[in-house]
């Protein structure tokens, strides 16, 4: 059995993302020594190795939760394997399309530079002035669709108060709603409040994350 901080160096990553993947339903709790401390199992090294392998591959946390779903019911077809790594490739495309078209603004505005230090000008220079928006017609846009659900308690109005700081931190647009209507949050298969739900995925149940956490979840 490992303690958090031996599982974490093994992974190469830090106590507190062992911490958040708990906390939203990744690995399930892990057992606990005499004197209070998280143990992992073989068994929950081996989860976590699988996880992080997939973060690193770019996967976001929904997709991951998806496979790990899948693999758990004995239903992880390589169809679906595919379909994953097929639209992370897709993504990673329009990222070296955006870094292409960063790079051919970059590359006239060095020119300008060193042409500059050759002769020795020492006005202030306004190159950076020149930079235009990177904008690519087949970018999905970063526009976020967040709901609340809840009834309206305290914990639907604080998990609603730290999403508006995430969406903040991050500079995104987002638009968010709070909805209490029960049907309305049966159909969208919650069974505990608060839920938070981006896109028309199911994010966390039943828990209020922190502005932090929401963050990560919202970068995926």
């Amino acid at each position: 059995m490992l303690n958090v901080s031996q599982v974490a160096k093994q992974l190469g990553v830090n106590n507190q993302t062992l911490y958040f993947y708990e906390r939203i339903g990744l690995i399930p709790s892990p057992q606990r020594s005499s004197n209070g401390y998280r143990v992992f199992s073989d068994r929950d090294v081996e989860r976590l190795k699988f996880i992080v392998h997939l973060k690193r591959l770019g996967l976001s946390l929904q997709e991951i939760r998806e496979i790990l779903a899948l693999q758990e019911n004995d239903r992880l077809s390589c169809d679906r394997v595919y379909q994953h790594l097929k639209l992370k490739e897709q993504e990673i495309d329009y990222k070296i399309q955006e870094l292409q078209a960063l790079k051919s603004q970059l590359l006239p505005l060095i020119a300008i530079c060193q042409d500059r230090l050759k002769s020795r000008d020492t006005q202030a220079c306004s190159v950076l002035n020149d930079v235009q928006p990177i904008h690519s017609p087949t970018t999905p846009m970063d526009t976020y669709k967040i709901e609340v659900l809840g009834t309206g308690c305290k914990k639907c109005h604080q998990l609603e108060a730290n999403a508006k700081e995430a969406i903040s931190h991050l500079g995104v647009d987002a638009e968010i709603s709070h909805i209490t209507d029960m049907m309305e949050i049966t159909k969208r298969g919650v069974m505990k409040t608060p839920a938070l739900v981006i896109g028309d995925r199911v994010m966390t149940q039943g828990k209020v994350p922190s502005a932090a956490e929401i963050e990560t979840l919202i970068n995926g």
